[in-house]
């Protein structure tokens, strides 16, 4: 998967070892506004580290992207086949002063066109209910809540899905 630009001037690219470091500054900026809504190990699982976002980048069943806006990493997304037809992403987040520009959209469409690529029939992700601009952006991405939750290092957390069309 290459590169993409928009007319918005975003480019969403699959992300490079030397993106590692920004990739954790966007997750921990993301995520801080909501902290007090986590437990201590809930959140450190959630803001991945540094070596975690490494070994992601280098497992063959992962893809992680970066959206650079401005000259900048401000947005990422890192996702992960499961059980051969569901595409899991397993974190995402967009700066707070880059959301509202589309950002967060663009990164779901990338997600959406490797997941047809990969033949996967669904992508789904886990989130969490103080979310709430996140639950409203899966929402209109045509995401749904499913009925699974699971405790997540002390939180609750809920699955949504979405089906892929081809």
């Amino acid at each position: 998967m290459s590169s993409s630009k928009t007319k918005d001037s975003v480019e969403i690219r699959i992300a490079r070892k030397d993106d590692v470091k920004d990739i954790c500054a966007v997750l921990c900026a993301s995520f801080e506004l909501y902290r007090h809504h986590y437990t201590e190990r809930a959140y450190r699982a959630t803001v991945s580290s540094l070596h975690e976002m490494e070994k992601r980048i280098d497992d063959s069943k992962a893809v992680v992207l970066v959206a650079i806006y401005k000259n900048e990493i401000a947005g990422t997304a890192s996702v992960r086949i499961r059980n051969n037809d569901d595409l899991h992403i397993r974190s995402m987040a967009v700066k707070p002063n880059c959301q509202g520009k589309g950002i967060g959209w663009l990164i779901l469409e990338r997600i959406s066109e490797l997941a047809k690529q990969r033949r996967c029939r669904t992508i789904s992700l886990e989130c969490f209910e103080p979310l709430t601009k996140a639950v409203a952006l899966y929402n209109a991405c045509g995401f749904s809540r499913t009925s699974k939750t699971r405790k997540y290092h002390g939180i609750t957390v809920f699955e949504m899905k979405k089906n892929v069309h081809t």
